[in-house]
């Protein structure tokens, strides 16, 4: 039996802990814990399940309630993550456009408990819509990019300006750019 000096025993949990600490900050997965969270002695605390409803996301932040981001990369349809509350806060999609949520309500968090799955309706298919509103001689027209859940994305790279052709029938009658904003 080899013995510990106690100088050495008393040091390892703090090390323990500060290697828990620094792992959660870089974001890794909870290590092993005893407690009943984890079912016995030595299992690991039960992640929930985010389900993502949705196609082309290149990444997703989240925030939790404590403000802490979990930035996924390139999530698949499953993704595991620590339970708790959380809201969506952007989305990255192929082809250059995000969706930004900077400020929210209480309706946009939604919880995943340990051992259980919550549906994230995000990503593609986005819809195109443009809603024209007539002001005197004016014509404005908005166009936005919306996914299932109705957040709306935005190009990221804004070096070209959105244009728009007007046809009637197979005849174009005309055409022009925006500015964004």
């Amino acid at each position: 039996m080899v013995k510990t000096p106690t100088h050495l025993s008393r040091a390892a949990p703090v090390f323990s802990i500060a290697v828990w600490l620094s792992a959660m900050a870089a974001g890794a997965a909870e290590p092993a814990v005893p407690g009943p969270a984890s079912g016995g002695a030595q299992g690991t605390l039960e992640q929930g399940t985010l389900e993502i409803a949705g196609k082309g996301i290149e990444s997703l932040v989240l925030v939790d309630r404590a403000g802490q981001q979990r930035n996924l990369k390139r999530p698949g349809p499953r993704v595991s993550v620590p339970p708790g509350e959380y809201r969506l806060q952007q989305v990255d999609l192929q082809g250059g456009f995000t969706a930004r949520r900077w400020l929210s309500d209480d309706s946009e968090w939604f919880t995943v408990a340990p051992g259980r799955s919550h549906r994230l309706e995000v990503g593609a298919p986005v819809t195109s819509t443009v809603t024209a509103k007539r002001r005197g001689s004016v014509l404005k027209l908005d166009y936005a990019l919306v996914d299932a859940a109705g957040s709306k994305y935005s190009p990221r790279q804004r070096d070209q300006r959105p244009w728009f052709k007007v046809y009637q029938r197979d005849q174009e009658i005309g055409s022009g750019s925006f500015d964004y904003g």
